[in-house]
């Protein structure tokens, strides 16, 4: 039921089972837990960019993993909220057969979940409450672009979509940019991904983006990446990303 989407205890779920990694060293990164994070970084006494990722339909699968990682290893406190730890959670996908939707309300659920986890890095003086950037893949990417936050004090400097492309022509409850004019954001999809082929609209989340706050959207038009749904898994847009998240920091 909607009071399902939610309720206190099912995002509360989705946090506690949370993928940690946190920077270790350049280049490198350590797991850990929500629960054991602060304990984790005791010694190291400096604030850090925090980076909230969002799984794909299917839920973390070794992407999740490679992106989580890649993110930490480049010294972004990187958590991942599991919104499959929920005791009641629909089937809202297939990935064989490219459907979505099976369960509509799911964007819903996986928005409560985003916020959650926002909310709750407040409590933590280890992050750099300046530099808060939402990134999501797929579903999460959906979930990442949708997501409104009028009425919490922790604010976003950046948002990442990946596997994503805004598509206005269908869905409209997921046609959504919500991003602050102030946000930074960048979309990495390819014009060809398998998930979009019922669409015609193959402009990307560029449109509508902010284009003079340093926002971008990158629409791979040749090569593989054109048919690729996780251009993250590849050099070129692993490159854009980390230039893009530079640009974040220093801004």
């Amino acid at each position: 039921s909607k009071d399902d989407w939610s309720n206190p205890v099912e995002m509360k779920r989705a946090w506690k089972s949370a993928i940690v990694r946190i920077p270790y060293g350049v280049g490198k990164s350590k797991l850990s837990t929500v629960e054991t994070m602060g304990q984790d970084l005791f010694e190291e006494n400096k604030k850090l960019p925090a980076i909230i990722f969002l799984h794909g339909c299917y839920g973390v699968h070794s992407g999740t993993h490679h992106r989580i990682k890649f993110l930490a290893d480049n010294g972004f406190l990187t958590i991942a909220p599991v919104s499959f730890a929920r005791s009641k959670y629909p089937k809202s996908c297939n990935i064989y057969t490219y459907e979505g939707g099976l369960y509509r309300g799911t964007l819903n659920i996986r928005k409560f979940d985003a916020k959650y986890a926002i909310t709750k890095l407040g409590d933590f003086n280890f992050v750099d409450h300046k530099n808060i950037i939402l990134m999501g893949h797929s579903q999460g990417g959906i979930a990442t672009a949708a997501l409104k936050m009028p009425d919490i004090s922790q604010k976003l400097k950046a948002r990442v979509i990946e596997g994503w492309n805004c598509n206005p022509d269908s869905w409209p409850e997921y046609a959504e940019m919500n991003a602050t004019k102030s946000e930074m954001v960048l979309s990495l999809v390819g014009e060809a991904d398998p998930w979009f082929d019922y669409s015609n609209y193959k402009l990307g989340c560029g449109p509508l983006l902010n284009q003079n706050n340093g926002s971008k959207g990158i629409v791979y038009k040749e090569g593989f990446l054109r048919y690729e749904h996780a251009p993250l898994d590849y050099k070129k847009p692993k490159e854009e990303l980390l230039n893009f998240l530079t640009q974040v920091i220093r801004k």
